[in-house]
């Protein structure tokens, strides 16, 4: 009887060197494994709830399984990010669990997990997480800046120091009703943020300046592509984005600065676990790294 061949699972990263795309395997037991984010080199993988949580060297070929949360509370999707604290030297880890509440999933209990200590301990929840409904929380954690990690919630950017260990929060731009159309991104430097208008008019890039502790957006240009733009996944530097169309059921590459536009050969919506992610290749270590 023949094996069933096992669907090819990899990433499909930016090689910022030669300004092109490359498979990256996952190790073959993470087939129910999604990619959460890299810093400097080292990836972090997690399950859906993020209740069993991995970072990764593909350069070195190490990996680490880390110790289990101490929250498990929730079911479904769990926001985690991969950050480094600059001034402790140490790779740090924010998860954001569920908890279960008069039927509704409120974000609850953050927790931080340490490298230097391989331990998991309690954050402090700020008031704009105490009741806040899963439908609130738009996206994933990034650390679009050095030592913070950012992640939209409702009409606000949440930042995360990682060495104060502090919740800072920025209201987004509400001079007229808007859309928010893509992740946190890192452009160039910046912290930056896609609206919409609701008329459907151009999508606009947004940086954020903090100024003395108090946030201010600045408008920066449009995006205007021949492919619609759905949703901004990733800047990649040298003017160049990664976006979905709905529509076309493609991911593609915009370069703002040409105007051009190519598709990734990717398809949206299918099976294939093949996407596009900014990663930069290192050899970076932690404690407890072993030998895949």
């Amino acid at each position: 009887m023949a094996r069933t061949r096992r669907p090819e699972k990899y990433i499909q990263v930016h090689d910022t060197h030669h300004q092109d795309f490359v498979k990256l395997d996952l190790p073959p037991q993470f087939s129910d494994r999604a990619f959460i984010n890299s810093c400097d080199g080292l990836v972090c993988l997690s399950n859906r709830d993020s209740s069993v949580i991995h970072i990764w060297n593909p350069a070195t070929k190490r990996l680490k399984l880390l110790p289990p949360p101490k929250k498990q509370l929730s079911k479904w999707y769990v926001p985690i990010g991969l950050g480094f604290d600059h001034i402790s030297n140490d790779y740090k880890l924010l998860r954001i669990a569920y908890k279960h509440q008069d039927n509704v999933y409120c974000a609850a209990e953050p927790e931080l997990y340490s490298a230097n200590t391989d331990s998991w301990k309690d954050i402090q929840i700020p008031k704009q997480l105490q009741q806040l409904d899963v439908a609130d929380i738009l996206s994933k954690l990034v650390p679009a800046k050095s030592g913070v990690l950012y992640m939209p919630i409702e009409l606000e950017l949440m930042a995360f120091d990682l060495h104060n260990e502090e919740f800072q929060f920025y209201p987004f731009p509400i001079c007229e009703e808007y859309l928010v159309k893509s992740e946190v991104l890192d452009f160039e430097g910046s912290v930056a943020m896609i609206f919409q208008k609701s008329n459907g008019s151009a999508l606009s890039l947004y940086r954020l300046d903090d100024v003395c502790g108090e946030g201010s957006w600045t408008k920066m240009f449009n995006l205007e592509a021949d492919i619609k733009i759905d949703w901004v996944v990733d800047y990649l530097g040298l003017g160049q984005f990664i976006a979905h169309s709905y529509v076309d059921k493609c991911v593609f590459n915009y370069n703002y600065k040409t105007g051009e536009t190519k598709k990734c050969g990717l398809e949206l919506f299918s099976s294939k676990t093949s996407y596009p992610v900014k990663y930069v290749e290192s050899l970076v270590s932690i404690n407890g790294f072993e030998q895949q």
